[in-house]
C-alpha cells in the first residue's frame, strides 16, 4: 500500500510544483444543477490529493484496529491451548474441553482443539463425548481441505488419536483394524509403531510384528538389545502357535 501510495504522490507533486511556477496555472469549471465551482488545476489536484491521503490513513487506521482484535483474540486463543495443555499434565481433563472448545472458532488450528479434547473425554471416561470430538475434526477434515498433504497429515493425525483411543478402551478389534491403513500409509511413523507392537502383542498377531520388526530396528524405537529379545521371543512363539493351531483343525475334522 505505501509502494502504491509513494508511486501517485511524488508525481502529483511534481505536477503541481509545475504548476505553482507557471504562470498559467489552467482552469477547471464543475457545474452541478445550478451551482458552479470555479478553481485552477492546481487547487484541483490539491484538493484530490489532500482526499486521497485523508482516504489512505483513514484506511490504515481502520486496518490497524482489525489487526490488532484479531491479534487480541488469536493471543487469547492461543493461551486458552497453552492452559489446557497444563491442565491436561495436570489431569484436570473437563477442563481441557472447558478452555479448547470456548475458543474453538478462533483457533489456529481447530483439529488440535477437537484431538486434544477428545483424549481428555477418554481419559474421564466420558467416551460419548470422546467421538463426538473425533466426528467433529473428521467432519472439519472433509470441509476445510479437499486434499493434498495437509489433508493427509490431518487425517493421519486423527486416526492415530482414534487408534489409540480405541486401544485405551480395550476395543482391540477396531484398533488393529485401524493399524493396517495407517502402516500402510506411514509405515515409519514412531507413534503408528508403537500402537501396532501394542495391537500385535495383544491380539498375538506375531507374524505381523515380525513383519515391521526391522522398521522398528530402523527407526530404533527400542534399545538393539530389546529388539533382539522380542524377536527372539516371537520366534518362539510362532511354531508353538502355528503347532497348536494345527491341532485343533486336526481335531475338528
Amino acid at each position: 500500500m505505501w509502494r502504491i501510495l509513494l508511486s501517485v504522490f511524488f508525481p502529483l507533486v511534481a505536477i503541481v510544483s509545475f504548476l505553482v511556477f507557471s504562470s498559467d496555472q489552467g482552469y477547471v469549471l464543475i457545474r452541478v444543477d445550478h451551482y458552479d465551482i470555479e478553481t485552477t488545476v492546481t487547487a484541483m489536484i490539491i484538493l484530490l490529493v489532500t482526499f486521497f491521503l485523508f482516504f489512505f490513513f483513514i484506511t490504515q487506521f481502520l486496518k490497524s484496529i482489525f489487526n490488532l482484535r484479531r491479534r487480541f483474540i488469536h493471543r487469547k486463543a492461543l493461551k486458552q491451548e497453552k492452559e489446557a495443555l497444563i491442565k491436561f499434565l495436570e489431569g484436570d481433563f473437563q477442563k481441557v474441553e472447558t478452555k479448547l472448545m470456548s475458543q474453538i472458532k478462533q483457533a489456529e488450528n481447530p483439529i488440535f482443539n477437537y484431538l486434544l479434547a477428545a483424549m481428555a473425554a477418554e481419559k474421564d471416561s466420558r467416551h460419548a463425548h470422546s467421538d463426538q470430538y473425533l466426528a467433529k475434526a473428521e467432519q472439519y477434515i472433509k470441509q476445510k481441505f479437499t486434499g493434498g498433504k495437509q489433508a493427509e497429515k490431518n487425517r493421519l493425525t486423527l486416526n492415530i488419536t482414534r487408534v489409540r483411543i480405541q486401544l485405551s478402551r480395550g476395543d482391540i478389534d477396531l484398533a488393529q483394524t485401524g493399524i493396517y491403513p495407517l502402516l500402510k500409509k506411514a509405515p515409519e511413523h514412531p507413534e503408528v509403531l508403537r500402537l501396532a507392537e501394542k495391537i500385535f502383542l495383544q491380539t498375538k498377531s506375531y507374524p505381523s510384528l515380525l513383519k515391521i520388526l526391522p522398521v522398528m530396528r530402523k527407526m530404533r524405537l527400542h534399545p538393539e538389545n530389546e529388539i533382539q529379545a522380542l524377536e527372539q521371543k516371537l520366534h518362539r512363539s510362532l511354531p508353538t502357535s502355528t503347532t497348536s493351531g494345527s491341532k485343533r483343525r486336526l481335531k475338528s475334522d
